[in-house]
């Protein structure tokens, strides 16, 4: 999906939230929006909106010569789903379906995201709606059956403390399944997305083998021209690939691949290309050949 006019109030936002994390002081929050109120008329409509993120996410680095500043937010939640961890376990082997439950706590886990508008949120709340959640896509039979059928699998990650429920869901498909699977992390900090950092402190790393994307220039999705030659190589020759979060849908919903899309619609620009409403939940296919899906729900 390509960036909408309308996205440019959310950039502006995400820029001022972004700042007001780096620092207290109100003349840097101008620095940094006068800054990218200079840039936004300079954008191309042809990016992906994680790219123009990543573009105006830098601006507030630079203005604020601070690499990471949600680095204590990432940490926050990391510990909290660490102490969920026990619960979560316990949901999903005392089910009738445990890869199913695994399946919707990875979804849900995609609520946490300070890039989007009211970022605050309950999530051991959340957790007692569990039994309560819609899909408004739901390709769960296809994702059982298609990990019958798959020796490799990619797995992109997205934010911090979310990754603790990603780790669930690997644990259950390695339980069930004898495959191999790497995961994929931000290279460098971007907003709260994951970041090896992340990978070790919530024991993904002894599971399975973790890599950064190898992107120079950080942005909240994988944008493939930006990553490695490895991730490349990976998202070509997978047999299927498990992509989590909006950002990453935008980057390759127009992609070829055996995709299989975990995430939240969390504005009303996604929601209205991907014909759900706002915060809609997706377990969304894309087959190989498939390009420019369009979710109808």
């Amino acid at each position: 999906m390509r960036t909408h006019l309308d996205c440019f109030p959310c950039f502006i936002r995400q820029a001022l939230e972004a700042a007001r994390m780096a620092t207290e002081d109100e003349g840097y929050h101008r620095k940094v929006l006068s800054r990218v109120l200079e840039k936004l008329p300079d954008i191309s409509l042809d990016l992906y909106p994680p790219q123009v993120g990543a573009i105006l996410h830098a601006i507030v680095r630079e203005v604020a010569d601070n690499g990471d500043p949600y680095h204590d937010v990432k940490g926050k939640y990391n510990r909290i789903g660490m102490e969920l961890y026990p619960q979560l376990k316990k949901l999903v082997v005392g089910s009738e379906d445990p890869l199913r439950v695994a399946v919707e706590l990875a979804v849900l886990g995609n609520i946490i995201d300070f890039g989007v508008v009211n970022s605050n949120f309950d999530l051991e709340g959340a957790l007692g709606e569990l039994q309560n959640i819609t899909f408004a896509v739901d390709d769960y039979q296809q994702f059982k059956t298609a990990l019958n059928d798959v020796r490799t699998v990619l797995y992109l990650g997205d934010n911090a403390g979310e990754i603790v429920f990603d780790r669930i869901l690997i644990e259950e498909i390695l339980t069930q399944w004898d495959l191999n699977m790497t995961f994929v992390v931000k290279q460098n900090p971007i907003i709260n997305d994951a970041t090896m950092e992340d990978a070790r402190f919530v024991g993904i790393t002894d599971l399975v083998r973790v890599i950064p994307n190898g992107a120079k220039l950080p942005a909240p999705a994988t944008v493939l021209d930006e990553c490695s030659d490895e991730v490349n190589r990976l998202f070509r020759s997978s047999d299927l690939i498990i992509s989590k979060g909006q950002g990453n849908f935008e980057v390759l919903e127009e992609q070829a691949g055996n995709i299989f899309f975990l995430l939240k619609a969390k504005c009303p620009v996604i929601a209205d290309y991907l014909g759900v409403k706002e915060g809609d939940l997706l377990i969304k296919s894309l087959k190989k050949g498939q390009e420019g899906m369009v979710c109808t729900g």
